[in-house]
């Protein structure tokens, strides 16, 4: 059940003040809490801000507890932005992610519940918590639902995933069709789970002295039988991260689209630095999180190193096995002296394990953070050939566009980045990115109030169609046109076959080919999906301004464009700004930018919403 075909909500993120109303032990390794708290309920915080009520509807929501550091009473909190999180400078908030196992509006109780596996901070908590306790939570940020078009339903997880598991059995709707393995340590940490006709559970006992996983075997042993059919199975895998990478690798081979497999590491393996005062309480300063060491490696040398590591597949073949420097030069045709440097630096900087063998030759392994060289995102930013990394090679020219204003993509390729761009290939797999993400932008862009009582809408946006799908559902109403280049048509149509499988209510989108400046039917509304950023200011005013003269008498422009504020700056929107000035020779507009490129098209700004995390809907009318 991958993001992008599950009915997604997206919510503004709120912070409220809860407390603990009871626990319960479920099992021996499982411990449920009941929080409560008046602003469970809508309420208005210290700055005035007022926030809607607590609301779950999806099987794997998650919220994030947030703690005070060790020997603290007040946690480090996260700043509130526009519907999003930012983190403050200096310490960074304490928090840990888990899933809502129920939550009840009426009686205004929310259940959490913690597996007792090893040291943590939040697990400490848990088993230490009595009534009256306070504690932080932000979130759910999003909600997804169970995908309609389903077949055949894989669960698969630890103990970690139970409540995601226990809670979707009990909301699933009749006639559900699935298969559940769920490992535990022990036999009696089972649970007593909702049954349906068509559901069939098993429970795997995990042998704490065995060298391979269950939960492994059986998908193995599932996949390998007579009668599996990876093509019209959906499978959402939970647990520890380095079981679901391998999960997920499975199902893979055995013929599972990436689409319709829906993973998410829950928890890592590895040692955990405790305070020396109380073991039983983690030390926060001594553990790094591997994403935030992952980033700050990615710096000259190591950066080079970890993205030639990711172009000649060092992770997927230390992840299978394949790992010393003799076998792994024969896989990458590289060769194995050289090779074995970069091995012993990749090692020395954390994303290797080594180790000798009797024989004295080296063995590596993946780190937690090495592990990110397996990771289909990462690898587009890393490797080569990705989508991102073909981008990103414009920084290597930071120099000439800070020098003269210009782009400085054909300073670093020889090819300018439009000619890139234009390559069908190269569109292709840039706008199935894109669309893996689109749902959280789409899903509370259609409900802004703009898009009511629209009867012809018109898109300029990079994949398109997951929005076109999302509006024509919610707006029974409104047909859509999807402005899309030449390079994109092939990705555009294919998409649109896929995400609206009826042949009717696809009537209501029509696919033209053209470029953005090309004269479109006339509509209601003309939508602007983060594109203007791309063109200079005489271009993006030209582009504007001629669009207008396709509106009704009452049209409007809908603008959804991203920029970059000043005085609340953000690494990565700064980052994106300095990506599109050696892309494009433009880069991110601030709002005094953007509204004066508005008014220079002869437009006003008449309404603005703010659509989810942070993006700002500008409605657009004739000045």
């Amino acid at each position: 059940m991958p993001a992008r075909s599950r009915p997604t909500t997206v919510y503004p993120i709120a912070i409220r003040e809860v407390e603990v109303a009871r626990t319960v032990d479920l099992t021996p390794g499982l411990r449920r809490i009941t929080l409560t708290g008046t602003q469970l309920q809508s309420f208005t915080d210290a700055q005035q801000r007022t926030w809607p009520a607590f609301t779950s509807t999806g099987f794997d929501d998650d919220i994030r507890l947030i703690f005070p550091y060790p020997g603290e009473q007040e946690p480090v909190m996260p700043i509130l932005h526009d519907g999003g999180i930012k983190l403050p400078e200096g310490r960074r908030p304490i928090w840990r992610v888990y899933t809502v196992r129920r939550y009840d509006p009426v009686s205004g109780e929310l259940d959490v519940e913690f597996v007792k596996h090893g040291v943590g901070i939040a697990t400490t908590w848990a088993y230490r918590a009595k009534q009256g306790d306070r504690v932080h939570i932000a979130g759910p940020s999003v909600s997804r639902g169970l995908p309609t078009d389903m077949d055949q339903l894989l669960l698969v997880g630890d103990e970690t995933a139970l409540p995601a598991i226990a809670r979707l059995l009990e909301e699933a709707p009749e006639g559900l069709r699935a298969d559940v393995l769920i490992e535990i340590a022990r036999s009696e940490h089972r649970l007593e789970l909702k049954e349906h006709p068509g559901v069939r559970t098993t429970w795997l006992v995990r042998d704490a002295d065995a060298e391979s996983c269950s939960l492994i075997d059986a998908v193995r042993q599932a996949t390998e039988a007579p009668g599996w059919r990876g093509e019209t199975t959906t499978a959402w895998l939970a647990g520890e991260q380095s079981v679901v990478r391998e999960l997920r690798r499975l199902l893979l081979a055995a013929g599972v689209d990436k689409r319709q497999i829906d993973f998410t590491g829950y928890w890592k393996r590895g040692e955990v630095a405790t305070l020396e005062t109380d073991p039983e309480v983690t030390d926060e300063a001594r553990n790094e999180d591997a994403f935030a060491t992952f980033h700050d490696q990615a710096e000259i040398l190591p950066s080079l190193a970890i993205r030639v590591a990711a172009t000649i597949g060092l992770g997927e073949l230390i992840a299978e096995g394949i790992d010393d420097p003799d076998r792994l030069a024969r896989r990458t045709a590289t060769d194995a002296r050289a090779l074995g440097k970069l091995l012993r630096y990749l090692a020395a900087i954390g994303l290797l394990e080594g180790r000798r063998d009797n024989g004295g030759t080296p063995h590596y392994s993946l780190t937690h953070t090495g592990h990110y060289l397996t990771e289909e995102l990462a690898l587009e930013v890393l490797h080569r050939d990705g989508v991102y990394a073909r981008q990103a090679l414009a920084l290597f020219g930071l120099e000439h566009s800070v020098r003269t204003g210009q782009a400085a993509y054909a300073t670093v390729t020889g090819r300018e980045y439009a000619d890139l761009r234009a390559d069908p290939d190269y569109a292709s797999r840039l706008l199935e990115q894109t669309a893996q993400y689109a749902d959280y932008v789409v899903a509370p862009l259609i409900e802004a109030s703009a898009l009511h009582d629209i009867r012809h809408l018109v898109i300029h946006a990079d994949a398109a169609v997951p929005a076109a799908a999302a509006i024509i559902d919610r707006h029974p109403d409104t047909s859509v046109t999807i402005i899309t280049p030449p390079s994109d048509a092939a990705w555009t149509g294919a998409e649109m076959s896929r995400r609206i499988p009826d042949p009717r209510l696809r009537q209501r989108v029509e696919i033209l080919v053209q470029t953005i400046a090309e004269p479109v039917p006339a509509a209601d509304a003309i939508l602007f999906g983060t594109v203007l950023a791309a063109f200079h200011d005489p271009e993006a005013v030209h582009i504007l301004r001629r669009s207008a003269q396709y509106l009704s008498d009452d049209g409007r422009i809908l603008l959804l464009e991203d920029t970059i504020h000043d005085t609340e700056l953000d690494e990565h929107h700064a980052e994106a700004d300095l990506l599109d000035l050696t892309l494009h020779g433009t880069g991110r507009r601030t709002d005094a930018e953007l509204e004066a490129i508005i008014v220079a098209a002869g437009l006003r700004t008449a309404t603005t919403e703010t659509i989810g995390w942070g993006h700002t809907l500008r409605t657009l009318a004739p000045a």
